[in-house]
């Protein structure tokens, strides 16, 4: 019995980019301060301003990430927003919105992070921390 073989075969191509790797970190956590249990009460943290019906006088500071890569490169900044047990956070941007692009120069940049803080009903008395999402891209 004869038996034939018929071989077929193909070069495949991979691609890929060379780039620096991105790191952040960060560098100041965001300080909303003394908030009031209240229901539906919301305070905002920005730039130079807090603001809104939950913010009582207390210290207060946005936050800052710093973003280490290649100098000279874009990147664009994506923040999630956070739903717990009565409480709902935006972190938001100097812009005011969730993503912004940013060139990194000299190796880095830094970005400041505010956001608004709505508490939905009232909650136990005590020191609340949030964890949210910061997703960095190359563009």
């Amino acid at each position: 019995m004869l038996t034939t073989f018929i071989l077929a075969s193909i070069i495949g191509q991979a691609s890929f980019n060379l780039v620096v790797p991105l790191q952040i970190a960060e560098t100041q956590r965001i300080n909303f301060g003394d908030i009031a249990n209240l229901e539906s009460a919301r305070c905002r943290v920005a730039a130079n301003l807090r603001s809104g019906d939950a913010c009582v006088e207390s210290e207060w500071a946005t936050g800052v990430i710093r973003v280490s890569g290649a100098a000279d490169e874009t990147v664009m900044i994506h923040l999630s927003p956070v739903f717990a047990d009565g409480i709902s956070f935006t972190p938001l941007l100097s812009n005011g919105t969730q993503s912004d692009m940013y060139l990194v120069q000299d190796g880095g940049v830094d970005i400041s992070i505010g956001g608004e803080l709505t508490l939905d009903k009232p909650l136990i008395l005590r020191q609340y921390n949030i964890s949210y999402m910061v997703e960095v891209n190359y563009q």
